[in-house]
């Protein structure tokens, strides 16, 4: 995944704009709606546009004093994005603007993270107690999406609270969340999980892994069959398998991660889905369903970093 940056990094803007005063109107050049002259941290449509339609924004004016933006009235503001402002040294004010507590949490986490090889796989087979690996801990809370009303197939998410604070290793390091709907060019994912293998209905004691085709919810959609419980696609699920069969999730991995790692050598894994469900495991002609991270964003901040 390409690294989020400022709006103002990305136009790489290198001239200053003529002084207006702020609460002015202007009209954006992109919609051609018109708009007031704000700071980018007061603006409510510049957040929505830039991350999730990729629409820059119109300056008013781009000085080391003082950044406004040309900020309209059409949209409404996502409640958990906050600006902030960072200051490099004496002389030059950066702005790096309109990221998601989860993205900054993703910076903060990984500070640490030292490249290093792993295997493929992490092997059990014994039962473990919590003093016998520090990184081991028990759940205090079951979040469940308020939404998710069993048996049906929709908002299939939950968050694990657990006893206490993991100390990030070489073995242990935090995943970050994908924020955007789209999976860029990506193509494929990586799905783990300790379900069941091949015909056996014994789950493994090896977390198995296997690469999956990313595929629109327009090309799967024809082929999963519905029933009272699934009535087709939501823009909340993704679709992810092999058509050709032979690879997949199956009973035993629900809950698991699916995740995308663009820089393998840091080992630095961005979940994008959570296994949900599936047909026939491994069938050709039947991929699987899973509930898309990015549509969850604001409900996970809220409970996770409630306080940012």
């Amino acid at each position: 995944m390409k690294e989020i940056t400022s709006i103002i990094t990305l136009l790489l803007i290198q001239h200053v704009l003529s002084y207006v005063r702020e609460g002015e109107r202007c009209v954006d050049k992109t919609s051609r709606v018109s708009g007031q002259c704000l700071q980018p941290q007061h603006c409510q449509s510049a957040n929505k546009d830039f991350f999730e339609r990729g629409i820059r924004p119109t300056f008013c004016e781009y000085s080391n004093k003082r950044i406004l933006i040309c900020c309209t009235e059409k949209q409404q503001v996502r409640p958990s994005v906050r600006p902030v402002w960072q200051n490099n040294n004496a002389n030059s004010n950066k702005f790096r603007a309109l990221e998601r507590v989860s993205e900054r949490k993703c910076k903060e986490y990984n500070k640490g993270v030292v490249p290093i090889y792993f295997g493929k796989y992490i092997f059990g087979g014994t039962n473990a107690n919590p003093e016998d690996f520090p990184h081991m801990a028990t759940i205090r809370t079951i979040h469940k999406h308020p939404d998710y009303r069993p048996p049906s197939r929709y908002n299939d998410i939950a968050l694990l609270e657990l006893t206490q604070d993991m100390n990030i290793t070489d073995d242990v390091r935090p995943a970050c969340l994908w924020t955007k709907y789209d999976f860029e060019n990506y193509t494929t994912v990586t799905a783990t999980g300790w379900g069941v293998t091949e015909n056996t209905t014994i789950p493994t004691n090896v977390l198995q892994m296997v690469s999956l085709n990313l595929y629109s919810n327009e090309v799967c959609d024809p082929v999963m069959p519905r029933d009272r419980n699934w009535n087709g696609f939501a823009p909340t699920q993704m679709c992810a398998g092999v058509f050709t069969g032979g690879k997949d999730t199956c009973q035993g991995d629900s809950g698991a991660p699916l995740q995308i790692t663009p820089k393998p050598r840091e080992k630095i894994h961005y979940i994008v889905g959570v296994t949900s469900f599936g047909g026939r495991c491994a069938q050709k002609g039947h991929p699987a369903i899973y509930t898309r991270v990015s549509s969850y964003l604001d409900w996970i901040e809220s409970i996770v970093w409630p306080n940012e």
